[in-house]
């Protein structure tokens, strides 16, 4: 026998797939535009992870804001607004970072990082 939360839980994952699943559609973005939104968060994705993780922990840990506790009766739907908030602060980021650098943060330090020192500042060793 089904669970009456459990059912719920199905049909709003369900409804949340709908939503967010067709919302480039309704709001008519032009396919260029949703692509490069999506570029820039794939260009900084090790990035956009990383920000996505402190976002969520400074919104609902008890160091941060602590509205996990607070609204642990309204679930799910201040997830997904939560998700849907931490999504766009992503694209704006990676949008943003990407006018002035090519990587992003994250990414520069791991091309830096491994990248010998004589090709990151455009200096050739004789061989």
């Amino acid at each position: 026998m089904v669970s009456a939360s459990r059912g719920v839980r199905r049909g709003t994952t369900r409804r949340h797939v709908q939503v967010f699943g067709t919302a480039p559609h309704r709001f008519r973005l032009p396919y260029s535009q949703q692509q490069s939104f999506t570029g820039a968060v794939g260009r900084t994705a090790l990035s956009c992870y990383v920000l996505q993780n402190l976002l969520a922990g400074a919104v609902c840990y008890g160091w941060g804001l602590g509205l996990a506790e607070r609204f642990a009766d309204a679930r799910p739907w201040w997830i997904v607004g939560l998700w849907a908030f931490g999504g766009l602060v992503n694209v704006a980021f990676a949008v943003l970072w990407l006018r002035r650098f090519d990587r992003g943060p994250l990414e520069l330090f791991m091309h830096r990082l491994y990248t010998p020192r004589s090709q990151v500042h455009g200096i050739r060793v004789p061989r």
